[in-house]
């Protein structure tokens, strides 16, 4: 066959067979085409990603991608349904942590019960509204980082840090397996730890390798930023970091 087949394409094709052989988990099948688009550095490649895994683990660094190689981005923004949001599991400290969120982003709820109520289906569907999104009322995994990832500095009051009350309970264990789980490369770290360092927290030399200093630059910005205090990465400060250091 003498048709050539654009990067994406060609990951498209293997994730197809493979998939249809069952020989290949969801994750494996998101860091192929991640490793595809970091590979090809083509816009395509990363719009193409973003398609198939809108709430990736990647989802923030591809964005930025985009908007550093064409004026304006095109979201793909799918209805969230209700089955979308049964799959994140939320427990009632989790549903409290989104009703904070929405709160602290000016929609009337009342108390952070740990139940999603009409009043708070009703926030979710404005600050959906508010975000171009479609306003189902039901959240995904993506929209459930964005609201409850605290606001950065300056921009909303902060009282507590909104992703304490999920964190209390985690051990070290815990968030060092939430960590592993992002399945971040040496190349993906050394820009985690570049950005670290454009943000005025100094990860140490930009090695790819997370040693006690770069613990320490994450802890510091963890504390800076209203997160729970701690030296690990996980997505809600990953998308945090992204959007502070565009460009």
């Amino acid at each position: 066959m003498r048709d050539m087949l654009n990067g994406a394409a060609a990951a498209a094709l293997l994730f197809g067979v493979l998939q249809a052989t069952g020989a290949m988990a969801a994750s494996s099948g998101e860091m192929l085409f991640w490793r595809k688009a970091q590979e090809s550095g083509a816009v395509s490649d990363y719009r193409e990603y973003l398609r198939r895994f809108p709430a990736g683990d990647f989802a923030a660094l591809a964005r930025d991608r985009i908007e550093g190689g064409v004026d304006t981005l095109e979201r793909q923004a799918s209805p969230s349904t209700p089955e979308d949001e049964e799959a994140l599991d939320l427990d009632p400290a989790m549903r409290a942590a989104v009703q904070d969120g929405l709160t602290q982003r000016g929609f009337t709820i009342g108390a952070s019960t740990g139940e999603f109520d009409t009043a708070t289906r009703n926030a979710i569907r404005g600050w959906q509204a508010q975000n171009d999104l479609p306003s189902t009322g039901f959240i995904s995994a993506e929209q459930y980082d964005e609201i409850t990832t605290a606001p950065l500095s300056g921009s909303i009051p902060i009282d507590e840090p909104m992703t304490a009350r999920i964190d209390s309970s985690t051990s070290e264990a815990e968030r060092a397996a939430r960590e592993a789980r992002l399945d971040y490369g040496v190349a993906e770290l050394r820009e985690i730890e570049g950005r670290l360092a454009r943000a005025g927290f100094d990860p140490g030399p930009i090695d790819g390798v997370i040693d006690p200093t770069t613990r320490g630059a994450i802890a510091a910005y963890r504390q800076a930023r209203g997160f729970a205090v701690n030296g690990y990465l996980d997505r809600p400060v990953i998308d945090a970091l992204v959007r502070e250091t565009k460009g």
